[in-house]
């Protein structure tokens, strides 16, 4: 007797079946019944007892064990859904971001809006295939590409933008703080909202529901939410700047190649003119000159310092090289290469060099 007094205790609580809400309560009323009646009940009775205590204890434990399986599944599908978007174009992601998160969330239907000043602004829609039959998409794809919903103080999106916090609305119909508009062409009894937070303000909203038997979402999916809202702020801040870093880049480029450019053009004239004053020089030679009289004095205006480092650079040594060589600061050789240039009419070194050939006195 007793010791289906004892059973029954558990199983008035429900351990049969081992329903997972249940086990809390069957551990309570076995442990209520041995205190209070323990020392009435037979060795067989408390034997009992321990059997069922034992049963709820590996009941527990396989539905811990049940839910971290679960809750890491999850977020699997959850950086599934994160990881499909990162390395996308900014505008990419923002087209996409809806549908990934239905498929990494399990949503129905998760709408993307932006958040200007005071305007929520709805952008993008997805709709799950097996949540169509349940919404008119036409009419909700119209409501999105021309709502311009204020963000008043009744709002409960309003409050959550203002606190960058996600929220949860679990009688949307009857909810004095829903926009009434989004409510009824959405057909939604419940939603979960989440702002997407860039540079410590809310730039976004993200709006999903499910289409459960009831209807309803939980404190879970609102969890869901904010991790995929947190996550797409963060793909979409790497997207934009991944875009920035590709524009200066390819400017950067362009800048580059005007510059080589530049620089073989200046290196040709340069060289088209010492050319020509050699062909000067020479001519002057033999006609018994010994420079054309335009030349006189041009390299005899060159400092004893310029033309040891012109002398140099003839030999093809570098900035840092002559530096060395001649035990003085590498600006300083630079700023004797900038006079001599002058002095010589030239932009590069190979000119600096060729002018200073076709000026010096040969032997």
């Amino acid at each position: 007797m007793l010791c289906l007094e004892a059973r029954r205790l558990a199983e008035a609580a429900g351990i049969s079946g081992g329903r997972a809400d249940a086990l809390p309560a069957a551990r309570r009323a076995l442990e209520e019944g041995l205190r209070e009646r323990a020392r009435t009940w037979s060795r067989r009775d408390l034997t009992t007892a321990g059997e069922l205590l034992r049963e709820i204890d590996e009941l527990e434990a396989e539905h811990e064990e049940s839910e971290v399986r679960a809750r890491i599944a999850e977020i699997r599908r959850l950086r599934g859904a994160l990881d499909r978007l990162d390395g996308c174009p900014p505008q990419q992601v923002i087209d996409r971001a809806p549908g990934e998160a239905n498929r990494g969330c399990d949503f129905a239907r998760t709408l993307l809006s932006s958040v200007d000043g005071s305007l929520w602004l709805p952008r993008r829609l997805a709709i799950a295939e097996h949540a169509v039959e349940h919404t008119d998409p036409a009419a909700f794809h119209a409501f999105v590409a021309t709502a311009r919903i204020p963000l008043g103080p009744r709002l409960v999106e309003t409050d959550l933008v203002r606190r960058r916090v996600s929220g949860l609305v679990a009688d949307a119909p009857e909810s004095a703080k829903t926009f009434k508009a989004l409510v009824q062409v959405a057909r939604t009894t419940s939603y979960v909202v989440a702002p997407v937070v860039s540079g410590g303000r809310a730039v976004g909203l993200l709006h999903a529901d499910r289409l459960r038997r009831d209807g309803l979402v939980t404190a879970d999916d609102r969890a869901r939410l904010a991790g995929f809202a947190s996550g797409l702020a963060v793909v979409h801040e790497r997207g934009l700047l991944l875009e920035r870093l590709g524009r200066q880049s390819r400017r950067a480029a362009a800048a580059f190649a005007a510059i080589d450019a530049d620089s073989e053009r200046l290196v040709r004239m340069d060289g088209a003119l010492s050319e020509g004053l050699l062909l000067t020089a020479d001519r002057a030679a033999s006609e018994g000159g010994d420079e054309h009289p335009s030349l006189v004095g041009v390299a005899d205006g060159l400092t004893a310092r310029e033309r040891q480092i012109v002398a140099l650079m003839a030999t093809g040594a570098s900035n840092a090289e002559i530096s060395a060589r001649l035990v003085i600061a590498e600006a300083t050789v630079k700023a004797h290469a900038t006079r001599l240039f002058r002095k010589l009419g030239v932009a590069v070194r190979a000119g600096a060099v060729a002018r200073y050939r076709a000026l010096s006195p040969r032997p």
